[in-house]
């Protein structure tokens, strides 16, 4: 798509030789009514102007469209990347007891104490909420 586009620009380009501008143009306007603008104010070869313009403006739109979808893509892989973590911690909290030696005492703190509600629920509330929006997405 990329050399599509590029292509499409160089020959729209290549078409339109000199100054580009001899007519009134403003991307911002209906081209029916830069149309009759142009005509009104007899500025020349008005499509010669306002269709290259309008070829480009569509080639940047669909340049932006693509590096959009590229970022998408990225986003959705490291989402992915993500909930496997999330799925990883949640697979060792559910085969074991706790942590061994946390409180450095010798002690087992219990996964319970360190999850959300729990009397160190600090220590983990960030992966909980975590967790609990993937369970909301995936619903």
């Amino acid at each position: 798509m990329n050399r599509l586009i590029a292509a499409l620009r160089a020959k729209t380009l290549a078409a339109t030789p000199g100054p580009r501008r001899t007519a009134i143009y403003d991307p911002e306007k209906d081209p029916v009514e830069l149309f009759r603008e142009n005509l009104s104010h007899g500025t020349g070869d008005v499509w010669g102007v306002i269709l290259p313009e309008v070829v480009l403006a569509l080639c940047d739109a669909a340049e932006r469209g693509m590096e959009a979808e590229r970022e998408r893509d990225e986003l959705r892989a490291e989402i992915a990347k993500l909930r496997c973590g999330l799925a990883a911690v949640e697979g060792l909290i559910a085969d074991s007891h706790g942590v061994d030696g946390l409180h450095l005492n010798g002690d087992v703190a219990p996964w319970e104490e360190l999850r959300s509600g729990g009397r160190y629920e600090g220590w983990l509330r960030d992966f909980d909420a975590a967790l609990a929006a993937h369970e909301r997405k995936d619903g």
